[in-house]
């Protein structure tokens, strides 16, 4: 009996260690990076009143508080200076706070220029607006503070699913609203350097990784002519010839070469400009990593150097001096990117975390709502839109400290009524994009004074037109404006033959009284030629380059499909493609055909966008038959097999839409797929 029980005993155990080992090693836990703490700003601040009083912050009277917090200002470490202006509302609120706040609002920190305009917003500073008008006049004279885009803060997108639908969500975050004694955050983060243009994680990107790969959706453009197609179009061909030979080379760690083990149950990647980096756990991802470096040297006439810094070494790939990868692990990390200066510069911010984008306040609150486990949350991006247009560098914070300053010196704006064109979309169009909010004087300036596209034909257009844009033309416009496009239509004309875009602009009208006449002076000098007035059911279309007499039949010529034209549609400036399609908006506007939008378009909302896929890829589709056949680029067959399908696919599975709101001086949206 005894013996019975030691052998089924020692069967458990033997069955029992299998299933660990299985696992632990085929099907492990998936990893989240552990938390640690850092110093907050906070904890900074408290550390330099200290350091320079011998005394904690708490106990200073207020007049000894005011002098610390001006003290700090002068020499203080950034993160200490950001915080010392929150703490200034502790000091009081009388002139000499003030005066320190003023102080504040030209440091060249954007954070702490940021706090101190928050600080005006504050109960008892309502009497030193004056200080923040003059502040906000004097960045309105700033050029770079009229770039698109450069009024938003930070931006955190969370993308996720919501039943068989993509969803992107995502939130501004601002500095002055995020509390700054928080200090805990993930280690896997403090590699991630500040200044880069944008921060992507994803979380469980293994699972989410097989998961994608396994939906119809996938499987089926997998499947597609034109995705075998794509191996052999440079530089695609070489990508997958060179994935093939090392497949062979690797032997048994070719398993390993897929991006689902690769980057297993977490990965970054940070963009600056054209250098980027990647963390994510290291595991068998790093004996791949070292195989793959003497196989790239090999093949590409590179070399591979080791060099060595506090923590360990970095292996470099060189090719004629210039670094094509660096690859470097820290205790459980692999970190790797183009630039062995950004390699550095992301160990450094591991053990300096004050440099790290970890450190920062906005990014650790953006990150605290990802859900790290993966289950609710694939992915999440962490930017400033500016960089979308205009490097960082250049963007600067003036429009982000603009808009903040208007936000705290009006926080309530009327809401105004829904532009009229909006109600004239016909329903067969493809797309349409409201954006609501616009400053055209901004937008202005920054042609003429950002991007320097003020030149002598500019000023010789306005002085033959009588018009100044600047006084005449863009007061006269509101705050929204819109694009709706139809397709891409091939055009003739008497030099070429060119695929133009088919579609809508509208722009609301704030004065139309004085806007009318200075436009229509404007576009006639533009065109070199008076534009034609043409009356279609009540409503005057100016239409450019088109003679709708017919010398020889006596009769009128149909619209055309490509003139330019435009026409005024209550409080809206509608600007077509064609008069064809100006013609059938007319219809629309006057209560003929089916709407765009069939519910009326809520002014609370601060911008939309929606994209009938189907509709665009189906004109895409016409525009690369006619392409094909002119150009003999694409043969038939190749359209018919290849082309068609993958366009097919993408309509018949997804349509994409989207919202944005400003709701209490915060951006907020959300963008959706919808996975048919």
């Amino acid at each position: 009996m005894k013996r019975t029980y030691v052998v089924t005993g020692a069967v458990a155990v033997v069955l029992a260690a299998v299933l660990a080992i299985y696992f632990f090693v085929f099907q492990r836990a998936d990893r989240v990076s552990p938390v640690v703490s850092i110093v907050s700003y906070e904890q900074s601040f408290r550390r330099e009143v200290t350091a320079r009083t011998g005394l904690s912050f708490a106990s200073l009277p207020a007049s000894k508080k005011l002098a610390v917090i001006d003290d700090i200002l002068d020499d203080g470490p950034p993160a200490a200076r950001v915080a010392a202006v929150r703490r200034l509302s502790d000091a009081g609120t009388g002139p000499g706070v003030a005066e320190v706040a003023r102080k504040a609002l030209r440091d060249t920190l954007v954070e702490v220029a940021e706090e101190a305009v928050a600080l005006f917003g504050k109960p008892g500073f309502a009497a030193y607006s004056s200080i923040l008008e003059a502040y906000r006049d004097s960045l309105r004279r700033i050029p770079e503070s009229s770039i698109p885009l450069s009024g938003i803060g930070y931006v955190a997108a969370y993308g996720g699913f919501d039943g068989e639908d993509i969803t992107w969500k995502f939130r501004e975050f601002q500095g002055s609203r995020q509390v700054l004694d928080d200090s805990l955050a993930y280690e896997i983060n403090l590699f991630l350097p500040r200044g880069a243009d944008a921060y992507f994680s994803f979380p469980n990107f293994d699972d989410w990784w097989e998961e994608f790969t396994g939906w119809d959706f996938a499987q089926a453009l997998f499947e597609l002519k034109a995705y075998s197609d794509l191996k052999n179009v440079r530089p695609f061909s070489a990508l997958f010839a060179v994935s093939d030979k090392f497949s062979r080379e690797l032997g048994p760690l070719a398993d390993f070469l897929s991006p689902a083990d690769l980057f297993r149950d977490d990965a970054k990647l940070a963009l600056f400009g054209k250098r980027f980096l990647v963390v994510t756990f290291a595991g068998k991802n790093v004996e791949v990593a070292r195989a793959l470096l003497p196989l790239l040297a090999k093949k590409g006439g590179m070399k591979i150097d080791e060099e060595y810094i506090d923590g360990g070494d970095i292996q470099v790939l060189r090719k004629g001096g210039r670094t094509v990868a660096a690859v470097a692990v820290r205790g459980d990390y692999l970190v790797g990117g183009n630039d062995l200066a950004l390699v550095r510069k992301a160990l450094d911010a591991y053990a300096n975390p004050e440099q790290s984008v970890a450190s920062l306040p906005v990014f650790r609150q953006a990150y605290g709502k990802l859900d790290v486990s993966g289950g609710d949350h694939f992915g999440f991006v962490f930017f400033r839109p500016a960089v979308l247009l205009e490097k960082e560098s250049r963007a600067g914070g003036s429009g982000y400290l603009l808009r903040l300053a208007g936000n705290t010196l009006e926080p309530e704006r009327k809401p105004q009524p829904i532009l009229d064109g909006l109600r004239a979309l016909p329903s067969f169009l493809g797309s349409v994009a409201c954006f609501r909010g616009v400053s055209f004087p901004d937008g202005w300036r920054y042609v003429v004074d950002v991007r320097a596209y003020s030149s002598r034909s500019l000023d010789s257009l306005q002085e033959l037109a009588g018009v100044d844009v600047a006084t005449a033309l863009v007061p006269g416009l509101g705050d929204e404006m819109f694009v709706a496009l139809e397709g891409v239509e091939e055009v003739k004309t008497s030099l070429a033959r060119a695929f133009v875009p088919l579609g809508v602009i509208g722009f609301e009208i704030a004065r139309p009284d004085s806007f009318r006449p200075a436009f229509r002076k404007f576009t006639d000098a533009l065109l070199r030629q008076p534009a034609r007035s043409v009356e279609y059911r009540g409503q005057v279309m100016f239409v450019a380059s088109w003679n709708n007499d017919d010398e020889d039949a006596g009769e009128p010529k149909p619209f055309p499909s490509y003139a330019p034209c435009y026409a005024v549609l209550g409080n809206t400036l509608m600007i077509a493609s064609g008069p064809e399609l100006m013609s059938r908006v007319i219809d629309t506007y006057r209560g003929d055909g089916h709407r765009f939008f069939q519910e009326p378009v809520s002014r609370t909302v601060g911008g939309f966008f929606q994209e009938r896929t189907g509709v665009v890829l189906k004109s895409l589709l016409g525009f690369f038959r006619k392409y094909s056949t002119r150009t003999q680029r694409f043969t038939y067959a190749d359209v018919r097999d290849g082309i068609a399908p993958l366009y097919r696919l993408l309509s018949e599975n997804n349509s994409i839409h989207g919202w944005w709101k400003e709701r209490g001086g915060v951006l907020q949206g959300a963008v959706t797929v919808d996975m048919k």
